[in-house]
């Protein structure tokens, strides 16, 4: 980045914005809420909203990716435990653009300590209980109100699959 990378830090908003060719090393705080869209075939696809330390902007952003990144992030918490935040890093990568995008998560070794304070940071993820509601109620079968995506579908392709899962967001 050039000149202007500490005021783009300091104004950059609550969610985390990643592009292609970009890795990112963060720390999953929380369990993610789920939000709904309604897709242009009438299915429905799911976006899973996670709170984590980003260490690039060094402020707690809200993670927002589909089944992917939860497939992948499952399989790190078999290995490394289902204590949140968890007991490593994550290293989030993004290949590609639009439908050919593929995000791949790893597992790193913890770069520095939480600040004191990052409790007091962390994002409201239900601003909206309808349409935004806690993983835990997901799984129990409680679902969100679909939103239109004539416009996110745009913002949040659904995602390329880089294992054996159908894609059947």
């Amino acid at each position: 980045m050039g000149m202007y990378e500490s005021g783009l830090k300091k104004t950059g908003g609550q969610f985390l914005k990643t592009e292609s060719g970009g890795k990112y090393r963060l720390r999953i705080l929380n369990m993610p809420s789920v939000s709904a869209f309604k897709k242009d075939d009438g299915g429905i696809t799911y976006r899973f909203n996670w709170p984590v330390w980003s260490y690039d902007d060094e402020a707690v952003k809200i993670l927002t990716k589909g089944r992917s990144v939860l497939t992948q992030l499952d399989a790190i918490s078999e290995e490394y435990g289902e204590k949140l935040p968890m007991d490593c890093d994550i290293v989030l990568t993004h290949k590609g653009s639009g439908f050919d995008t593929v995000y791949t998560v790893v597992p790193g070794k913890i770069k520095s300590e939480l600040p004191s304070d990052w409790q007091a940071k962390m994002p409201d993820l239900l601003t909206d209980p309808k349409s935004n509601i806690p993983y835990e109620n997901w799984v129990k079968g409680s679902e969100p109100i679909a939103k239109e995506s004539s416009v996110h579908s745009e913002q949040v392709p659904v995602e390329t699959y880089n294992n054996d899962l159908e894609a059947s967001e």
